[in-house]
């Protein structure tokens, strides 16, 4: 996973505190699991009754045709990677290592799991499960419990939420039901029956108390539109497929803010200051409470702006201009990395500009639309990166460029 510098900050602060030797046991084991969460994907498992569309679903989160239509498997992990591979594990427990996607006659070695590993944007924030089942009450409740085990999210497929479905679902503990989003799949077959808008409704009580969202999504026709060349961005969004991945998205930034909250915190309670470098971070603190870190000076906007900035909307103008400095002119015929760093060095800056707006001391109410823009702009950024394609590279410069003009004007 690819770490942004506030992340990478903070887990080096924790890991200096782990080597410091002065942690107790148990506080060791906080810091670990922390180092953890802040250092790993987010996982997402995805479940349902056979049939209910997990496969596409994974499929278009991926924006790949990983797992082949009416394929028979156990359950798949898909994880980033820095070149396709797949690993079967078998089993007797040996584990068959092979290069690229899912190779075929995967089926008839029975594995007990299917790891694969791809070079995909999004996986860099996320991993994903398939849990396989049968359609029999043992099997999808040993599936719950394999997802429950190891999800920090969970998506279940289903097209009415009726049946068995709502007892299964009770197995799955509450707190994680808040992490858990019901996705009506295969909407475009339930629109073309006419049954989706009621079906939504129908729902309504049940997504208030059990879950945290309720997504309609045709997945086969979002692969479609995402997997195009180049994307087909108004079918991406037309499919459902835009809403949930952006809320997917959204919802793993809350979940890391939380975890360098509590990082932060664990660090202040024990004596650690976050530092730049792991030998500072080991260096304890003062035993008073520390001052708040001074702001570092940045550079004025104009030649004409000798002093720093002190508003909201300065500070905004300088962090964007920071952030476009770092970037570098999209090429005619960029390489894969080369529009993976475009990406991410666009999405950091539109990150950072939405952050500034949680800063009481910088609050201003008549930003509020501006607050919005950014907000909306930081999320394109992340579907694009998912895109991951010089024309995405190239509309996250030009959303950074119509930032600056809303800002100044």
């Amino acid at each position: 996973m690819k770490c942004d510098p506030e992340s990478s900050l903070v887990i080096a602060a924790l890991e200096a505190a782990l080597t410091s030797g002065r942690l107790p046991l148990t506080a060791e084991a906080t810091a670990r699991r922390l180092v953890s969460r802040l250092s790993s994907p987010v996982r997402v498992a995805i479940l349902g009754l056979p049939g209910s569309g997990k496969s596409e679903l994974l499929n278009m989160l991926a924006g790949q045709p990983i797992v082949p239509r009416d394929a028979r498997l156990t359950t798949i992990w898909l994880n980033y990677g820095k070149r396709p591979r797949t690993l079967v594990h078998l089993p007797d427990g040996r584990t068959e290592p092979h290069d690229g996607l899912l190779p075929e006659g995967v089926e008839d070695a029975q594995p007990e799991r299917v790891e694969i590993e791809a070079p995909l944007p999004i996986l860099e924030q996320i991993s994903l499960t398939e849990v396989a089942s049968d359609a029999s009450i043992s099997s999808q409740r040993a599936a719950i419990a394999e997802a429950v085990n190891g999800a920090d999210m969970l998506l279940w497929c289903t097209q009415d939420f009726s049946g068995a479905e709502p007892m299964l679902w009770s197995h799955v503990p509450e707190p994680l039901k808040d992490h858990a989003f019901l996705v009506l799949a295969k909407a475009d077959e339930l629109h073309r029956d006419g049954v989706l808008t009621r079906r939504m409704a129908d729902l309504e009580e049940v997504v208030a108390d059990e879950f945290h969202s309720l997504f309609p999504v045709a997945a086969r026709q979002g692969l479609t539109a995402v997997s195009a060349t180049p994307p087909n961005s108004r079918e991406f969004t037309a499919s459902g497929g835009r809403a949930l991945v952006a809320a997917i998205l959204r919802h793993v930034e809350q979940g890391r803010r939380a975890d360098l909250d509590n990082a932060r915190l664990f660090l202040s309670q024990n004596g650690f200051a976050e530092q730049a470098g792991a030998a500072e971070a080991a260096q304890p603190a003062p035993p008073t409470s520390p001052a708040p870190a001074p702001r570092e000076p940045s550079a004025p906007v104009a030649a004409d702006r000798a002093s720093a900035p002190d508003s909201l909307r300065d500070q905004l103008l300088v962090r964007l201009q920071e952030g476009a400095s770092k970037l570098e002119d999209v090429p005619d015929d960029p390489s894969a990395d080369a529009v993976a760093g475009l990406l991410s060095g666009c999405a950091e800056t539109a990150d950072s500009l939405a952050a500034m707006f949680t800063d009481p001391e910088m609050e201003d109410p008549g930003l509020a639309d501006l607050h919005q823009d950014i907000e909306e702009a930081a999320e394109m950024i992340l579907l694009m990166q998912i895109e991951a394609d010089a024309t995405a590279a190239a509309d996250a410069v030009t959303l950074l460029l119509q930032l600056r003009r809303t800002i100044e004007a």
